[in-house]
């Protein structure tokens, strides 16, 4: 039987840190938006859900522009709760199987998307620590599995924010942060994978030339 893979693309928080007046799903990056250039990676995949709250009125615009087949999900209590809570609602919208979650205010490899499809399990997309604010990921001791998630002990590597996740795990998350809930359904396979986080001015600085380096 086919293995059926959903896509979640969390982008309802506020984004306080870039100091901007709009979602980070929205900020242009080599010519696209965040939303469109992960759509564009995931669209052949299957289904795509958006999650929408702080100005999602401007979300809805934007992916109504991109395709008029995204599945649009509101987090009207966005301003309460996680990342966990909107991939949670987004579940319910989508058919049976896995979901691949994909940070909306990171850029990903698409190399890295098809590897992680290919291990044909639950994986976490990991690399070597880079950002301010990392969530640690300890790894077994051959290096092929996640087997904690923490903000206080520190690793050589973090979690980038790339996940694939069955369903049925999804629906027993809490509702503030994905690497707390994913913290209790460990180990999973550790994926290596390339990624550009934008959290700060700083950051959106330098995702230009993560693109020219990493397309």
């Amino acid at each position: 039987m086919r293995r059926v893979i959903s896509i979640v693309i969390p982008g309802a928080g506020l984004g306080s840190r870039m100091g901007l007046d709009t979602p980070k799903l929205l900020l242009e990056v080599g010519g696209l938006s965040l939303l469109e250039r992960h759509y564009r990676m995931t669209s052949d995949i299957g289904h795509v859900a958006v999650v929408a709250g702080f100005n999602s009125a401007a979300v809805v615009q934007m992916s109504r522009a991109v395709c008029t087949g995204i599945i649009i999900v509101m987090n009207q209590n966005y301003a309460q709760t996680g990342t966990a809570g909107s991939v949670k609602l987004a579940s319910k919208y989508l058919p049976a199987g896995d979901i691949l979650v994909l940070d909306g205010d990171v850029l990903f490899e698409k190399r890295a998307i098809a590897e992680a499809i290919k291990t044909g399990e639950s994986c976490l997309g990991v690399g070597p620590v880079r950002s301010r604010e990392p969530v640690f990921a300890h790894l077994s001791s051959d290096g092929r599995y996640v087997t904690e998630l923490t903000q206080e002990r520190v690793s050589e590597f973090e979690w980038s924010g790339l996940a694939i996740l069955s369903q049925d795990e999804i629906t027993t998350y809490g509702d503030q942060h994905m690497f707390s809930s994913i913290n209790n359904a460990l180990p999973k396979r550790a994926i290596r994978v390339e990624w550009h986080e934008i959290d700060y001015p700083e950051d959106y600085s330098l995702a230009e030339n993560w693109i020219l380096e990493h397309g």
